[in-house]
């Protein structure tokens, strides 16, 4: 009788973490996070873990972050660029177009 016991606990427990799962996922209430001491509050904002927020402390920052991320993404466009020009690349095109044929 008491083994019945343990399984009911625990399957009441499992119900109870899912239904907090689904109300998290359906109307972000952030109560998972709140059970693991991640947000001090589940209903409100300011509750939410400062490490895992990227905040900025000017407009400065926040540009800087901009100019940085674009010239990465100059940078990737340059290789891509390279890649798609280099003659082999061009000609297995060519082959690929006449093995269609």
């Amino acid at each position: 009788m008491i083994e019945y016991k343990f399984v009911l606990i625990f399957m009441l427990i499992g119900l109870l973490w899912l239904s907090f799962a689904l109300l998290d996922a359906k109307y972000n209430l952030r109560l998972l996070s709140w059970i693991n001491g991640e947000t001090k509050h589940p209903f409100r904002s300011e509750g939410f873990h400062k490490s895992k927020m990227k905040s900025f402390d000017s407009k400065s920052q926040k540009e800087e972050a901009l100019q940085d991320e674009i010239l990465k993404l100059k940078e990737r466009i340059q290789v891509l660029e390279k890649i798609v020009s280099e003659p082999s690349y061009e000609l297995k095109k060519e082959f690929d177009k006449l093995a269609k044929q």
